[in-house]
């Protein structure tokens, strides 16, 4: 382990008790709710209608194709540069290593 770890070792100790009691306490809702709920079980609520219909939509929403690119050329400025600087500067010289 490096030395400079160690001293923030009590501070992964007090993030991992609070993750487990958050845990545990979530858990213990949940069965404390399926098994002592006293109210009665609530109706479905019935299904929205539209206020009005597809024949209002703009044009645009019924094709495909613009926001399908429009995501291709979203995708390719967000991971873009990264892949590019991936390609440029990774050395593809390493040599094999043996398993044993």
């Amino acid at each position: 382990m490096q030395p400079e770890w160690k001293t923030l070792l009590p501070l992964v100790g007090i993030g991992g008790a609070i993750l487990f009691v958050s845990a545990a306490l979530y858990f213990l809702n949940m069965v404390l709710t399926v098994a002592v709920s006293r109210r009665a079980p609530q109706p479905i609520p019935e299904f929205a209608e539209a206020v009005s219909g597809p024949d209002h939509a703009p044009v645009f929403v019924d094709r495909w194709r613009p926001l399908l690119a429009l995501a291709v050329i979203l995708i390719a400025i967000a991971y873009g540069p990264t892949l590019v600087r991936l390609a440029t500067t990774t050395p593809l010289t390493t040599p094999g290593l043996r398993v044993w």
